[in-house]
């Protein structure tokens, strides 16, 4: 087993072991361990127990978006596609691919519901790409794979 040095120690590997809640602020008087000299000295250590209410996080129903377009006939991201998110018809967040292809963080503290993104292509078949997204709680990525004559799009993580 374990060896402990004091009274203090044996106890709250006791309550430690037996998984009680309670967190515990401890207060030793005389010495940093209950000797037999200390306790002589000074008194036996005093133990407080302070009983904390734990900590709850209200759950966030919000949530958030990036994107990511490749060109694929070229095998390399596609840097400059303007991105716009619409919620109806109210524009909600726009954006530009860095030279990775990718923005990051279009839009933040989404409320649940339906959205169009909406990419802005420089291709000779496509000029624009609308995709209706169902946005729920947490984080959504959308990559928009992108050929001349070809596009495909999935929900990514």
């Amino acid at each position: 087993g374990t060896q402990t040095a004091s009274p203090l120690q044996r106890t709250w590997m006791t309550r430690e072991r037996s998984g009680r809640s309670a967190r515990m602020a401890s207060h030793v008087r005389g010495a940093s361990f209950s000797s037999r000299r200390a306790v002589k000295v000074y008194g036996p250590a005093v133990m407080r127990t302070l009983r904390i209410a734990p900590v709850r996080y209200a759950r966030s129903m919000a949530g958030t978006l990036s994107t990511h377009v490749l060109d694929t006939a070229q095998g390399k991201p596609a840097a400059g596609v303007a991105v716009t998110l619409l919620k109806g018809d109210e524009v909600v967040a726009r954006g530009t691919t860095d030279s990775d292809g990718r923005v990051r963080e279009l839009a933040l503290g989404l409320a649940p519901g339906t959205y169009r993104l909406t990419f802005e292509l420089a291709s000779p078949f496509f000029k624009r790409v609308s995709l209706d997204i169902v946005i729920g709680e947490g984080h959504h990525h959308v990559p928009l794979l992108l050929s001349p004559y070809g596009i495909a799009s999935y929900r990514g993580s």
